[in-house]
């Protein structure tokens, strides 16, 4: 992902996942803050995303593979799928 400039490398799993959340939020004209790790200046680091209507996100597939593992990746990205289908049912963003 490419944020402002900032190259952020994260699992599929947790891109995907925000970028289908991206598309809900803007769709119901919502706002909503997401963490998930991510490697950004070859470090892993804990991030947080804003989230919003028209906020552009830009996602690129990276052939390189992650140099490490990203702990809590996957609990992230079911938080962020988990956000997404309840705004999906309801209109109404649920926080952590």
């Amino acid at each position: 992902m490419v944020i402002h400039g900032t190259r952020l490398l994260t699992t599929d799993e947790v891109a995907d996942s925000l970028l289908d959340y991206a598309r809900v939020l803007n769709e119901f004209h919502r706002a909503d803050t997401v963490r998930f790790p991510a490697v950004v200046d070859g470090s892993p680091r804990d991030t947080a995303l804003a989230l919003g209507a028209h906020a552009p996100l830009v996602v690129i597939d990276a052939p390189e593979a992650l140099p490490v593992r990203l702990r809590g990746a996957g609990e992230a990205a079911m938080d962020i799928r988990r956000r997404t289908a309840i705004l999906d049912d309801t209109g109404s963003v649920i926080a952590q």
